[in-house]
């Protein structure tokens, strides 16, 4: 793009950082400067970030990696307390049964699968092997 003076591309930088701090408030858009570390897939040996694990202890409320809160009901806060990258999903299952949590409605193993996949979609799992996110 080419600017006839340095006023044009001035008014032409400012209409763009206008409408990017627009897109921003309103939500269409998220600005950072670095990669997020959270997974875009569920690892084997899934990690939740120990501030999200702590605070599942303590409400119904935990902070993802992108510093938005999200809500999560009794089952979730009972798996992501145990998402410290050393279990894999039988042991997950074990842990689950062992502490007497059951689901009603679908076996324990799609409700594990299920709560992986939602914590991956919300930010709230590690990505483990990122190795530009330093």
């Amino acid at each position: 793009m080419s600017f006839a003076d340095d006023r044009s591309r001035h008014d032409w930088m400012q209409g763009l950082f206008g409408w990017l701090l627009r897109a921003r408030e309103n939500g269409f858009i998220h600005l950072s400067s670095s990669r997020y570390p959270h997974a875009t897939k569920t690892a084997p040996r899934p990690m939740a970030s120990p501030l999200a694990r702590w605070q599942a202890t303590h409400g119904e409320e935990v902070a993802n990696l992108r510093q938005e809160n999200v809500g999560l009901d009794a089952f979730l806060r009972s798996l992501i307390v145990l998402l410290d990258g050393q279990r894999d999903r039988q042991a997950l299952i074990e842990a689950l049964q062992e502490a007497g949590v059951s689901v009603p409605d679908l076996g324990l193993t799609q409700a594990i699968d299920d709560g992986l996949r939602f914590l991956t979609e919300a930010a709230l799992l590690i990505d483990t092997d990122c190795r530009r996110c330093t």
